[in-house]
């Protein structure tokens, strides 16, 4: 039955993810098929755990002084052997050895004859031949064509090299009708060009550049207007949103605006595939948190040291990860997220583990000035970075992804920005415990930028909101709700590759 259901599900979500040879949304599509078949089971059976009574279990056996049970024996025994057969199968098999090409090198792996489309299926042997005999063909036909259009460039070569030969050497033509012809007429020229320069065309002076600004002003109203628009819904939610719980909701969705534009700058503009930013979103909760408690600072100054602190340990992280990339890189930072949360739970002489700290006040009187508060630093971190991504070293994020230090940049901007998101968050919700901050928040943010829309600015913005929203608005279906919320953010990667922010480009 979990064969089956495997392949289904491969067939309808990840067979055509991979087929558009991305990364990321197969991951997003990952986490709303986990969503929506843990949900469909809680449904089905219920959360009450069932107990099942094995033949194992009282028997107990004894190694020296080291006492196990019968079952657990089993359990290591049958790991060990699934171990060595699965190692045996990728190791010595023709289709282990498939895979595991796939998994090293695609492109590479479908010249010789294998379908990455299917990492369960295998052509034979012939089939492969056949197609290696065909690359070969190609790759022959074109190494012909190559040969031929090499030779007529030596040619031509060879004739410059011959032209450029001074006089007297064995040409075909004489050489001082050669030397007259070739070079005698430069002179020529020289001697009857104006000495003086003449004054351009009326039609040349600045009539071409007018469009260009034209156009460039036009596009600067344009986004001026937008953000104004911005700001006035922004300025007028408060009011048109009357409940308490709802404006909480506000609260907390310009928060995740501020974590996916910070991490849209790592993912979207440098191409890093960043798990750990849950990570800095503590330390810069943490932080604030424990310099206004214990040393009575003030929330700015503790702030602006959070801020400090997760930009530094986002360079820290780059510094080690700069030579790593892809899933390397994913790697890494998750277990920087899980190193950071455990160092939460466990040192308890600062952060109180998991009985948490509590009592924590907000910077502002009510709810309403901390959405005003933080949806105002959101605009202007906004602001900013398009401005950013619109200069000089946003082109050059796009273009050198590979150099190391546009790489800390990135990570040092991205996680400075998480760690200010993170100051507001203990006075916002006025407890502080490491469970807010476990790795399944790092995932939350990527499906915000890569549903909104990776690799644009409006993107992210989008995918926060929509995902912060769309859990509220579903309670009315109540068990049903985080079904449906997988199923939506498994369609959304499916059939809108660039996101919900491809929707209004197309619209336009």
């Amino acid at each position: 039955m979990g064969a089956l259901l495997g392949l289904a599900i491969n067939a309808a979500v990840f067979a055509p993810l991979r087929e558009r040879g991305d990364e990321l949304r197969p991951l997003i599509a990952t986490i709303g098929v986990s969503v929506l078949l843990e949900n469909a089971q809680l449904a089905l059976f219920g959360p009450i755990p069932y107990q099942f009574d094995s033949p194992f279990a009282r028997e107990t056996l004894r190694f020296g002084r080291i006492f196990f049970s019968a079952q657990s024996a089993l359990v290591v025994c049958v790991s060990a052997a699934a171990i060595a057969a699965l190692y045996a199968f990728l190791r010595f098999t023709f289709l282990g050895k498939a895979l595991r090409a796939v998994a090293q090198d695609r492109e590479t792996a479908g010249l010789m004859g294998i379908n990455p489309a299917r990492d369960a299926h295998l052509r034979d042997r012939l089939g492969a031949r056949r197609h290696g005999g065909r690359i070969a063909r190609a790759g022959a036909r074109a190494l012909a064509l190559r040969g031929r259009h090499g030779d007529r460039q030596g040619v031509r070569h060879r004739h410059h090299r011959r032209l450029r030969q001074p006089a007297g050497h064995d040409h075909r033509r004489h050489p001082r009708r050669h030397h007259r012809g070739v070079h005698g007429a430069v002179p020529r020229l020289r001697a009857h060009r104006p000495r003086r320069l003449h004054p351009a065309a009326r039609h040349a002076r600045r009539a071409p550049d007018r469009p260009d600004r034209g156009a460039q002003g036009g596009e600067r109203l344009k986004r001026a207007l937008w953000f104004g628009a911005a700001i006035v819904l922004v300025a007028a939610l408060p009011w048109l949103i009357s409940t308490a719980y709802w404006r909480g909701i506000l609260v907390l969705c310009a928060m995740n605006v501020l974590l996916a534009l910070a991490l849209n700058l790592v993912m979207g503009y440098t191409g890093q595939l960043n798990l750990g930013q849950s990570a800095f979103f503590a330390i810069g909760a943490y932080v604030s948190t424990i310099l206004i408690k214990t040393y009575h600072w003030n929330f700015w100054l503790a702030g602006v040291a959070a801020i400090i602190a997760a930009g530094f340990l986002g360079l820290a992280l780059a510094a080690f990860a700069v030579r790593l990339r892809g899933h390397y890189l994913a790697i890494a930072s998750l277990g920087f997220a899980v190193i950071t949360y455990q160092v939460l739970v466990n040192w308890e002489s600062v952060t109180e583990g998991v009985r948490g700290i509590y009592g924590i006040l907000p910077p502002v009187r009510s709810t309403v000035e901390l959405f005003y508060l933080i949806a105002a630093i959101a605009l202007v971190v906004y602001f900013a970075m398009e401005n950013l991504v619109r200069s000089p070293v946003g082109d050059t994020l796009r273009a050198i992804r590979e150099d190391a230090i546009w790489k800390a940049f990135a990570f040092g901007v991205g996680a400075a920005i998480a760690g200010l998101a993170g100051c507001f968050y203990p006075g916002f919700v006025g407890t502080l415990v490491p469970d807010a901050f476990n790795i399944v928040e790092s995932f939350t943010m990527l499906a915000m930028v890569i549903v909104g829309g990776m690799g644009t600015m409006i993107g992210p913005v989008i995918g926060a909101v929509v995902l912060t929203f769309l859990p509220e608005l579903l309670r009315g279906f109540g068990e049903l709700r985080l079904m449906i919320y997988g199923i939506a953010l498994t369609l959304v990667v499916l059939f809108l590759p660039g996101g919900i922010a491809s929707c209004f480009r197309r619209a336009r």
